[in-house]
């Protein structure tokens, strides 16, 4: 059973129907494995939007316009977004000059800022 799935056995050729018998497996349980990654952090997921969501509306604003990004933001915070507030997080976000002059190597992510 292990020969068809890690490709050893006989010495002839594969079809290509052998081919992809055989990668399916493997590519069936390594996707599974990340989708159990990924389901894994769910709950960190959902406890770190309640968080988001708790201090929605607390504390100063710039006021203004309200930010009109679609009817998923009004849904997710249960309130609007001032405008003015967002672009002042903008502004302050730092340039990839700054980034890349604090990394401690050069590489193509970190001259783009990320």
């Amino acid at each position: 059973f292990l020969d068809g799935i890690l490709g050893g056995g006989s010495d002839e050729p594969l079809t290509a129907a052998e081919y992809a018998q055989q990668r399916f497996w493997f590519y069936f349980f390594a996707g599974s494995g990340a989708g159990g990654i990924g389901i894994a952090q769910i709950p960190s997921i959902f406890n770190e939007a309640s968080v988001a969501r708790s201090v929605a509306g607390t504390g100063s604003t710039l006021g203004g316009a309200a930010l009109d990004a679609g009817p998923l933001v009004g849904f997710y915070y249960d309130n609007e977004i001032s405008s003015a507030d967002v672009a002042d997080a903008i502004s302050k976000a730092p340039t990839a000059e700054f980034i890349s002059s604090r990394s401690e190597s050069l590489n193509y992510m970190a001259s783009k800022g990320y």
